[in-house]
């Protein structure tokens, strides 16, 4: 719940430290998040217009303001560090769980 994330990096001040570099955050999504796209460099693609963005809600608020009436596309496209397509990741992404789709590129899920 996030009464206890807030009494757990507030008050508890448990801090997540990435494996690659000095960060530390106060929640593990954000750990995860950073990692994705930091260091393996993940991606996700405008259908409409190509544009590559790190996080998936990034992608949703360019699509809100960026191309106002189009309906969002039925799949996302998510790249790996090479910049390649992930098909295995980008069959499991399903715009209406933008906040849990998993990703074979590194071997954990989408916060």
């Amino acid at each position: 719940s996030n009464m206890r994330k807030h009494i757990k990096s507030i008050h508890q001040k448990v801090r997540y430290p990435c494996q690659f570099c000095d960060r530390h955050f106060s929640q593990n999504c954000h750990l995860q998040s950073h990692i994705r796209s930091f260091h393996h460099k993940v991606r996700v693609i405008c259908r409409l217009c190509d544009k590559l963005f790190t996080r998936k809600d990034h992608l949703l608020a360019h699509f809100k303001s960026r191309h106002k009436g189009e309906k969002f596309p039925e799949e996302l496209i998510i790249t790996n560090a090479a910049g390649v397509v992930d098909e295995a990741a980008t069959a499991a992404a399903k715009p209406s769980q933008l906040t849990s789709i998993s990703s074979t590129i590194s071997g954990d899920s989408w916060p």
